[in-house]
């Protein structure tokens, strides 16, 4: 009985021993598979932090934005193991979608002639060439494409019956899994982000969508930085620019009005723009004369004050050698005629005043006439002379057209020129300035002389235009006889 009570003993021991063995055994294979979950959760946490080391790395003030592009999509294929993955941003002008960025084997999202593969298969660089120079347009019939147009997640298992662009004989080349997500906010998508066939799974997982959105939503907000610090950095180069096209400018123009006993000079010029397409100037030509320039460059900018430039060094090289503003303006014509645009011209006005005899001789290349008040500031006349602009005509015409006009200067005769910023200066109902309030300036303030003529008539353009925004450059010069 004792044996037989031993054999039960042993039984229920055995059998009490394997089920704690079988526990135990299921207990380690639970802790083995949550070790195993937690060392790829440690691992995909490492390369997630990897990643956001590497994007903080390159995003710095001298952050390039093809740098950028591929940190982020090499971290996203290294993050999910996958065997390849691409950038697409969309191009409004091409209304396409525009490989920037390819890592690894990426199989090509379009369809693709069978006798190609091999090269494909064979060749990752001829593989990468293929996708960085087929866009993927707009109103192509293509899940990438949707992806973008929808801003919906596109996330294809091995399983799944339909999978895309199923077509090459190379497994590489077909999508076995594919993930791909919109770069966008609520407002803006700038492209797709997409990953293809993990290297140690058959598809991808959760955490690796999870992980893709999550890289998808940080690199939108990176690109968008990316391109403010790049038309940041793109005005800061310009403003440099413009500022030193400005200072050079500026030192163009005359330090100082000239003085000369027994009359009144003041001159003025308010560019529109950083740099201007106006520009004065006074020339001594010989103890007895005095050449004064005012001209307008059609356009504005950095190429307009170019050719002023240009055109202010010819006229002062040439008149010294002749006292006749038309022989001066003839020579300077023919010389820029060739190389200056077919769109562009030069308006001048060029003065030569006798300052011992009081005579002014005035040439006028399709400038606004000058104006003359005389009589103690009573009247005001047009000094009308012919001539067209410069830069229009090789010679044949201009040197017909153009004649010095002479005008003998009396006491207190005060003759003002203008470019047409003054008088085409508009407020906010689209009004012009005018003429008549830069005649009815003259004969108010000349007596008091020339600069606070200027003054006056440059507070009368400014209350004149109100809001508005000065649109064209303004210079204005005067002369006084006393």
């Amino acid at each position: 009985m004792f044996q037989v009570f031993g054999t039960i003993l042993i039984l229920i021991l055995s059998a009490s021993l394997f089920i704690v063995a079988t526990k135990l055994q299921r207990t380690l294979q639970v802790i083995h598979k949550r070790d195993d979950q937690i060392n790829a959760y440690s691992k995909e946490k490492s390369l997630l932090f990897d990643f956001l080391h590497d994007l903080g790395e390159a995003f710095t003030e001298n952050l390039d934005r093809q740098q950028l592009l591929d940190t982020i999509l090499a971290c996203s294929v290294n993050v999910t193991s996958a065997r390849g993955g691409i950038i697409y941003l969309y191009k409004e002008s091409k209304q396409a979608l525009i490989s920037e960025s390819v890592v690894g084997v990426f199989p090509p999202p379009f369809p693709f002639p069978k006798e190609m593969e091999f090269k494909m298969a064979s060749r990752d660089e001829y593989l990468e060439s293929i996708l960085r120079t087929e866009p993927l347009a707009i109103s192509a019939n293509n899940p990438l494409v949707d992806v973008f147009k929808e801003r919906k997640v596109l996330y294809v298992k091995a399983e799944d019956k339909n999978r895309p662009f199923l077509s090459m004989e190379d497994e590489n080349l077909n999508f076995r899994s594919l993930i791909v997500v919109p770069l966008h906010n609520k407002k803006e998508c700038l492209g797709i982000l997409a990953i293809a066939n993990p290297t140690d799974r058959e598809s991808f997982t959760e955490a690796n969508l999870n992980l893709a959105k999550s890289i998808a939503h940080q690199a939108f907000f990176s690109l968008q930085s990316t391109t403010l610090y790049a038309e940041l950095a793109e005005k800061q180069r310009m403003d440099f620019e413009l500022n030193t096209a400005r200072e050079i400018q500026t030192i163009l123009l005359p330090e100082k009005c000239p003085v000369i006993p027994g009359y009144d000079i003041t001159a003025i010029s308010i560019p529109a723009q950083q740099v201007s397409g106006d520009y004065y100037d006074f020339i001594e030509l010989d103890e007895d004369h005095l050449g004064i320039v005012i001209a307008d460059v059609s356009g504005k900018g950095v190429p307009a004050s170019l050719v002023m430039a240009i055109c202010r060094s010819l006229i002062r090289f040439h008149s010294p050698t002749m006292n006749s503003p038309t022989e001066t303006l003839k020579v300077v014509n023919r010389i820029l005629y060739p190389d200056i645009r077919e769109d562009m011209f030069i308006t001048l006005a060029y003065f030569v005043l006798n300052h011992k005899t009081g005579v002014l001789t005035i040439a006028k290349a399709g400038h606004d006439a000058p104006l003359l008040c005389t009589d103690n500031f009573e009247n005001i006349k047009t000094l009308q002379s012919p001539g067209i602009a410069l830069g229009i005509d090789s010679g044949e015409v201009f040197d017909n057209v153009l004649q010095d006009f002479v005008v003998p200067l009396s006491t207190n005769d005060t003759v003002l020129v203008y470019t047409d910023g003054m008088n085409e200066t508009v407020n906010s109902d689209g009004v012009e300035f005018g003429r008549e309030p830069i005649k009815a300036s003259l004969k108010a303030e000349a007596h008091r002389g020339t600069s606070p003529l200027l003054e006056d008539l440059v507070q009368r353009a400014i209350h004149f235009r109100g809001t508005e925004v000065q649109s064209d450059d303004i210079t204005l010069v005067a002369l006084q006889k006393k």
